[in-house]
């Protein structure tokens, strides 16, 4: 990735600013997430990396441990919002469309590293999308969280279990772990599973048991319960 000099921009989220000198309604965004710069002649790239280029990567990875997404939904971007956390928007799903945003916290703007762990955290939730107002289960947040570590070490960073930060999440980590563990073909399994019921939350005990058999009853309760 070609990399330069450090400068600022800034892009709206959807409120006016009322003020040239004020900052409210706007996010300070890191260059190298926003800002496609050519590569010059004589390089293997046309681009630097964005936070698009970087989408397309991050849900090529996903795909290719746990299936290709739901194309009856139609993903309208990535973008930065007022917001204590990541999530799927569902721009669309009060107008009988399925569009989906994937939104990023404002910090994640200024933090490549925690833009890419939101990323792919959120691009599982973009594989098959639950609608909103449903619960997760604990088997698609820990994927969820599971494959953003592995994605963001993909990407060359150093990254362990205690960037989660959130207990929660935390534990729905460490229940894949322990799936993986017990059932260590898991990905292939969870791309057969979303073929299957269409979802990787919603399930029972039982269906998610008869997809990865070597579990135990245990893991698979814990696994489909409501995240």
């Amino acid at each position: 990735m070609k990399l330069w000099k450090t400068v600022i921009m800034a892009a709206t989220l959807g409120m006016t600013v009322q003020n040239a000198s004020a900052d409210a309604g706007m996010v300070h965004v890191s260059p190298k997430l926003a800002l496609a710069q050519p590569c010059g002649s004589g390089s293997s790239c046309a681009f630097t990396w964005t936070l698009a280029t970087r989408y397309g990567v991050a849900l090529r990875f996903a795909e290719e441990r746990y299936g290709r997404r739901d194309l009856s939904w139609t993903l309208l971007g990535v973008d930065f919002a007022q917001l204590d956390a990541p999530q799927i928007f569902y721009a669309g799903a009060y107008d009988n469309r399925k569009d989906i945003v994937i939104q990023l916290t404002p910090r994640a703007a200024r933090d490549e590293m925690r833009a890419l762990f939101q990323l792919s955290h959120e691009v599982i939730h973009t594989l098959s999308p639950i609608g909103p107002g449903a619960s997760p289960s604990v088997l698609e947040e820990g994927i969820a969280t599971y494959n953003s570590l592995d994605y963001v070490r993909d990407a060359g960073f150093d990254i362990g279990p205690t960037y989660i930060g959130a207990e929660r999440y935390e534990d729905a980590y460490w229940a894949i772990v322990e799936l993986e563990a017990k059932q260590p073909d898991f990905q292939r399994r969870t791309a057969a599973l979303r073929a299957n019921y269409g979802s990787l939350s919603g399930l029972s005990p039982a269906q998610i048991l008869r997809s990865y058999p070597s579990i135990g009853p245990s893991l698979a309760q814990r696994l489909a319960r409501n995240f």
